[in-house]
């Protein structure tokens, strides 16, 4: 824990009750929006209910792992068998139905467990997720299903982040931080059918890369956390404090500075894969310039820890 005082969990719930109410309201007012309310929307619906429940359960009384990623693996699958797959241009083995199904399941379940482990720090995860999603705004036509709904998420997760940054009166607990690394996953297969972004030489669509690619310095956190892990023996299940932003919270930085330095990388990203998106630099330019800025980041991370050990 980076806490000493007791602090109130499963705030996610707020987030997700607002966000609901939000929608039905919007259905209340424009009934149109019902003559537009493809199918997917009933799997992501029924994905955050399992995922929902489990993560809320978890929260209260502890869980076993197994349970839950069966739960997270349940509910990628009714999202999938709703219609929404990841792409593959440039590749045709792997948009075999069942194997692009597959895929996309292993993505969504590892963005919600992404997301989950991510939700360390005060505002990390709900303040970089809300950046996440002005960029994806720019990146939606506002007056359709899925822009309307952005919207609304980013007055849901506003109402949770005034109280979680940067002092913490409340936690998001598993429950918010699992339903945001969902409800990222579908905004990225979403984003796939209103691309401005030519993706037919690429090997993953591009628009879904790019939706998540503002959160790429935090993404990177966690699959490099489980790999230095996995290297040291170390149990990946088990709770511990070694990612980076650990890392520079032990080195004697506050919640507030660590989660700020991540909210600066979402917003340098996030500009970048607007760039990308509007075809003002190209993907290839994109990934060297992240590369370049990751490999800096992570120097930077641990020689602040060396400088703190001496």
């Amino acid at each position: 824990s980076s806490h000493h005082n007791p602090t109130p969990s499963a705030g996610g719930v707020a987030i997700i009750i607002a966000l609901s109410v939000g929608v039905i309201a919007q259905m209340v007012s424009f009934p149109w929006l019902l003559r537009h309310f493809p199918f997917y929307w009933v799997g992501y619906s029924v994905a955050v209910l399992l995922v929902g429940l489990v993560s809320f359960w978890d929260d209260c009384h502890p869980l076993s792992y197994r349970l839950r990623l069966l739960m997270h693996i349940l509910g990628s699958i009714f999202l999938v068998l709703s219609g929404l797959v990841i792409q593959f241009p440039a590749v045709d083995s792997l948009n075999q139905p069942w194997l692009a199904q597959l895929l996309t399941i292993f993505c969504l379940v590892s963005l919600i467990n992404g997301a989950n482990f991510l939700d360390g720090l005060n505002g990390l995860l709900a303040g970089s997720v809300l950046i996440n999603l002005v960029v994806i705004l720019f990146m939606t036509p506002l007056i359709s299903t899925k822009g309307i709904f952005v919207g609304l998420l980013i007055a849901s997760i506003l109402g949770f982040f005034v109280f979680n940054f940067p002092n913490a009166k409340i936690f998001m607990g598993d429950v918010g931080s699992t339903f945001l690394g969902l409800t990222l996953g579908f905004l990225a297969l979403l984003s796939q059918d209103n691309s401005l972004s030519a993706s037919e030489t690429a090997w993953v669509h591009k628009s879904f890369v790019l939706t998540l690619m503002p959160m790429a310095f935090l993404w990177f956190d966690v699959g490099f956390t489980l790999l230095r892990r996995s290297l040291l023996a170390r149990r990946l299940t088990e709770a511990h404090r070694d990612h980076l932003f650990h890392v520079l919270h032990d080195a004697g930085y506050s919640h507030a500075f660590v989660s700020s330095t991540y909210f600066f990388s979402v917003i340098v990203m996030g500009i970048l894969s607007l760039g990308c998106y509007y075809s003002y630099i190209s993907f290839m330019h994109l990934m060297i310039l992240y590369t370049v800025l990751q490999i800096a980041f992570c120097r930077w991370v641990f020689k602040q820890s060396h400088a703190m050990a001496r």
